[in-house]
């Protein structure tokens, strides 16, 4: 094979061995993060299970009690959807649908009562009782709290509202009616208890010409009662369950059996690497500078008596320096060598490495 030939192999092979141990770090970088996050995984995680679901919720509707006029020429009692004129209204009559379902069966304790009240703009408030506290211990699925009409005694408010302007001289611009249920108490299932959540209010806009009723009519809220249990952590392979201790105790072996593999792969790579540089690589590079390179060396000229081999580069670099002498150095690349000598007063001191082996070095002999 042509030196150029030889070269263009070498580093044709550089290029793929740098490739491939490009890989084996990849790889060995991927199975390493995948190894540990098998390891660390844990063994047990925690699972949120729904038990049930408890839904409250309130409905507000109007009545009114009007007297007979062009719209509603028998009068009585009548639906409001948005409201009433003052002048023919008697009376208003709110009723309060409340209840409670759930998925499952539950137990409902505690009390229930209705408020009013009254708000004179940013003047002045009052509070008042419409329907008396009653308490309340109910079990099922669908657990009405209130279902009651409950009467407003408009004319009670409206004399209150008079009293109170002539005390103070002022008269609001309207007056609002905020209507409160108050219903407290828990929600039970099985160990488990939640607080009624109610909050539902509505308003009435009362003014001297009309009578006007909120927009907010409907409240609904929905509080899950939730359990949490331990949930042991599998894996599917080809349709079978494994546990997870079994994948880590797999993973550990197949980890260290691929890395004893890949650590004698690449043992074995480097010992043939040409990436490595050899040790004529390492000393022509150093001491380039104090080397002669001949093309026949002519040692086979010199008595073999006058002939001595050093074990080291290090010992003929040594001899130079004593000697003042030049290293002269010369391929034969028929047998794979690099010969180094020096040439002092007619003796000859010969250090031998291989071309292509960087770990081989030995004394020149000549068959």
């Amino acid at each position: 094979m042509s030196k150029g030939l030889k070269m263009a192999f070498k580093l044709k092979n550089k290029k793929q061995k740098k490739y491939i141990y490009s890989i084996l770090v990849g790889l060995s970088v991927l199975t390493t993060g995948l190894f540990f996050y098998i390891l660390l995984l844990p063994e047990e995680t925690t699972e949120t299970n729904t038990e049930n679901n408890i839904i409250q919720e309130t409905v507000f509707s109007f009545k009114a009690d009007v007297e007979p006029f062009v719209l509603h020429p028998e009068g009585g009692i009548i639906n409001v959807e948005n409201g009433s004129f003052t002048k023919v209204t008697n009376d208003l009559i709110v009723h309060i649908n409340s209840n409670i379902i759930s998925d499952k069966p539950i137990k409902v304790k505690g009390s229930k009562e209705v408020g009013l009240n009254l708000i004179a703009a940013d003047l002045w408030h009052k509070q008042m009782i419409l329907g008396k506290e009653d308490s309340f211990e109910l079990e099922g699925t669908s657990i009405n709290l209130m279902d009651e009409d409950y009467p407003i005694n408009l004319k009670q408010l409206v004399s209150l509202m008079n009293e109170v302007e002539e005390s103070i001289n002022i008269i609001p611009a309207n007056y609002i009616f905020e209507i409160m249920p108050m219903i407290t108490g828990k929600v039970i299932y099985n160990d488990k208890e939640i607080p009624i959540d109610h909050n539902a209010h509505t308003n009435i806009e009362y003014s001297k010409v009309q009578i006007t009723v909120g927009n907010e009519t409907s409240f609904k809220t929905t509080t899950p009662i939730l359990s949490k249990s331990p949930k042991q952590l599998v894996f599917y392979f080809f349709g079978m369950e494994v546990s997870l201790f079994l994948v880590k105790v797999a993973s550990v072996v197949i980890y260290l059996v691929l890395l004893a593999a890949g650590l004698k792969f690449i043992h074995q790579f480097k010992a043939n690497d040409p990436i490595i540089s050899s040790e004529k690589e390492k000393i022509d590079k150093k001491y380039k500078a104090r080397m002669v390179t001949v093309l026949q060396s002519g040692i086979t000229t010199i008595d073999s008596n006058k002939r001595a081999v050093v074990d080291s580069f290090s010992s003929l670099l040594k001899i130079s320096d004593e000697k003042d002498a030049l290293i002269f150095t010369f391929e034969d690349s028929d047998r794979g060598i690099k010969v180094y000598y020096v040439i002092d007063e007619g003796y000859l001191f010969i250090y031998q490495t291989s071309i292509s082996n960087p770990y081989a070095g030995r004394g020149y002999s000549h068959a």
